[in-house]
């Protein structure tokens, strides 16, 4: 396995990228700056630091409840509690960035990251608002950029979540559409362009030029009654956009729509020679889409297009078996048909038809479903797969390497596109393993417990690095979870002292950082401290499966 390459890049925010504040108006009393009410930047950072611990508690336990058997109205109801706990600390992390440039320790963490998973990582929390407004997100990122490259991860993260919802929030129709398409390349480095566009009412000139300005200028929004909160939302981005060398525009027609967009230069990250090899071989291959909804057939073709996928559409399921059958008959056979089965009365009307369909094609059947569509007597066959709506594209492109012919699409496709199916059978290799978590909360301690036992671990848990050393020499863990932030002795102490009691012992154990604050530059202190990796809260049961699935086989 390829492991991270990674190095830390300083960065205070310098005077060019800050707005300029004329001798009038610095006269003026500032609201913006956290000194004039007392309090320092660093303990504003450290304020946002405790509060974010309640708030990823809250969100662990929803996602724990997600995972249980709920009723519709129940899930709904677990959605608007993840949302609502999301928000906050949006903000709080805008809090943070503030408080950063304030004290001039901006800093960036410079790591490879997965562009394609990065983008739709940072927007599922808009997509998900905005289905309930019923506006549809798009996602796409184009597959001529290097699917990894190598910066900021998590400032790019906070960027692209804030702009989307900051677009989402003045949107009561249309739909939002977000894009990466490369711009240029120089030497190891390429310009990628991001827009974040929207086809509703747009904003005016005069309300574009009102977003751009600093802080203390709220009061000055006249008749535009802007939420303050996307307003810092957007001025955070565009701070970050430039203490990373980007550029930022804002450009609309009031009742056309609005575009915001960004420019950054960004190195090539680990040269993943094999995903590569892979994508090619999904050049030229056919796919046949059957009764899928005009909006949704257009995202996946342009999908399939971006791609080299050859797709051919028909209206009718009936007409399906005959189409395949032709198709192999010419020599030039479809890899597989998406069927759209989404909507209750859509999937009920269809299933006779289906089911013969499912019975008799040699070609591979995937079905387009809505989350919640009800079970139905074609979940009790073999189907092939299915996708839910609406498809993103890493999901769409896992789906078309799974169905390569076999002697290409290995069984080290998934790692390589990094698919969350292949730690599907984690938890059968490691059900009888054992976990410390290092914990100084007890409601941590029990969720983190809860979230174990979902995966199928026996955990230990201890409340201090000195318990812990205790403990790992009476017996090896697989895995020891540590909390970076206890008192007395924090987790980078304590996995120091663990990695020096390991010199006596024929063993390694595979130590992971957990922390509230994505910042701080906790991941490198983590890595120095001797750690082989590092989750940030909130810690649900997909970033843990994906950790173990990760450092497993080491």
């Amino acid at each position: 396995m390829t492991k991270e390459r990674k190095s830390r890049k300083s960065a205070t925010v310098s005077e060019k990228n800050t707005p300029s504040v004329s001798q009038e108006e610095s006269a003026q009393p500032s609201h913006a700056n956290p000194d004039n009410l007392g309090f320092s930047p660093d303990l504003i950072g450290k304020l946002c630091e405790e509060l974010r611990s309640p708030l990823n508690l809250a969100m662990e336990l929803a996602d724990l409840l997600k995972g249980s058997h709920l009723t519709g109205d129940q899930i709904a109801g677990v959605n608007v509690i993840r949302n609502a706990n999301q928000s906050v600390l949006d903000r709080l992390n805008d809090l943070s960035t503030i408080a950063q440039v304030e004290a001039g320790k901006l800093s960036l963490d410079i790591l490879d990251f997965d562009l394609l998973k990065l983008v739709e990582h940072a927007t599922e929390t808009s997509t998900e608002r905005a289905l309930e407004k019923g506006i549809l997100v798009t996602r796409f990122v184009d597959p001529a950029i290097a699917p990894v490259l190598k910066g900021d991860s998590q400032r790019l993260r906070q960027i692209l979540s804030n702009l989307t919802a900051n677009t989402l929030l003045y949107k009561s129709h249309g739909s939002i559409f977000v894009k990466v398409a490369p711009d240029a390349s120089e030497g190891d480095e390429s310009k990628i362009t991001f827009t974040v566009t929207d086809t509703g009412s747009g904003l005016s000139q005069q309300e574009i030029n009102w977003l751009a300005q600093p802080l203390h200028s709220l009061s000055d929004a006249g008749n535009f009654q802007a939420d303050v909160v996307s307003h810092i939302g957007m001025r955070v981005a565009k701070c970050l956009i430039e203490s990373m060398g980007g550029t930022f525009w804002v450009t609309g027609i009031a009742g056309k729509g609005t575009t915001i967009g960004f420019t950054l230069a960004l190195a090539t990250g680990t040269d993943l020679t094999e995903r590569h090899q892979i994508l090619k071989l999904l050049k030229d291959k056919r796919i046949l889409f059957a009764n899928v909804e005009e909006i949704q057939l257009s995202i996946l073709q342009q999908f399939a297009s971006s791609y080299g996928v050859r797709h051919f559409a028909i209206t009718n399921v009936e007409h399906v078996p005959l189409a395949l059958q032709n198709a192999t008959a010419s020599g030039d056979p479809y890899m597989l048909a998406v069927v759209d089965l989404s909507g209750d009365e859509r999937g009920k009307s269809l299933e006779p038809l289906l089911l013969r369909l499912l019975r008799q094609s040699e070609t591979p059947i995937v079905f387009l479903r809505d989350i919640d569509d009800p079970e139905s007597e074609i979940d009790t066959l073999q189907y092939t797969d299915q996708l839910f709506m609406p498809v993103k594209q890493s999901d769409f492109v896992s789906c078309l390497v799974n169905f390569l012919p076999a002697a290409t699409s290995s069984s080290r496709a998934h790692d390589v596109l990094d698919n969350d199916a292949s730690n599907a059978s984690t938890t059968e290799r490691i059900e009888k393993e054992q976990v410390l978590l290092v914990d100084d909360n007890r409601v941590n301690r029990e969720i983190a417990k809860l979230l174990l036992n979902k995966l199928g671990y026996q955990s230990t848990l201890v409340t201090s690095g000195a318990k812990a050393l205790e403990e790992i020499a009476q017996q090896n863990f697989a895995f020891v979870l540590i909390d970076c932030m206890m008192p007395d002795m924090d987790g980078f102490e304590t996995a120091r002292r663990i990695r020096e009691a390991e010199k006596d012992k024929n063993y390694r154990h595979k130590l992971i950082a957990v922390t509230a604050s994505p910042r701080e530059g906790d991941e490198a202190k983590a890595k120095e401290a001797g750690m082989d990796d590092f989750i940030a809260k909130p810690v649900t049961a997909d970033k843990l499966s994906k950790v173990i699935g990760k450092w497993h086989s080491f």
